[in-house]
């Protein structure tokens, strides 16, 4: 859990870059190292077995996080990624310092179908809108850090 813990930290560094209308390749690239550690380890137990099954969308999410060429790539990138991330967290918890992390929606991303996004608890700080409309979204949900 505590490795999971540790994609969290360069996910919300790279939302909050979203939600400045930053581009910032060096927030995405560290999302990728992290990810890169984390599947390097040897997770053991029926945590490795759900892994398995809940790695493969997350790295080819990060992926796309990393090789994006600009700020509307990287946020169009940042949705599959923040679903993978989530169904993660939720399935195997997470430990992080500072706190939990909160789940965030905004309906009018991506033509009405609506974007996820994770940020640390506060006002709604939008990645796929930034400054054009950085308070459209509200907050869903605590991912919660025990399981």
């Amino acid at each position: 859990r505590g490795l999971l813990g540790a994609l969290v930290t360069p996910a919300i560094d790279l939302q909050v870059a979203l939600a400045d209308d930053r581009d910032d390749p060096e927030a995405a690239r560290r999302l990728g190292e992290a990810l890169a550690t984390l599947t390097n380890c040897t997770l053991l137990g029926p945590v490795s077995e759900r892994w398995a099954v809940l790695s493969p969308p997350l790295v080819e999410s990060t992926k796309a996080l990393v090789s994006a060429p600009d700020l509307t790539a990287r946020r169009e990138a940042l949705l599959p990624f923040t679903a993978a991330l989530v169904a993660a967290l939720d399935e195997l918890g997470y430990e992080l310092a500072g706190g939990p992390v909160e789940l965030f929606h905004c309906p009018m991303a991506f033509d009405n179908t609506g974007g996820d996004w994770l940020q640390r608890a506060g006002e709604t700080a939008n990645p796929y809108y930034g400054s054009e409309m950085l308070r459209c979204g509200s907050r869903v949900r605590t991912v919660h850090e025990e399981r």
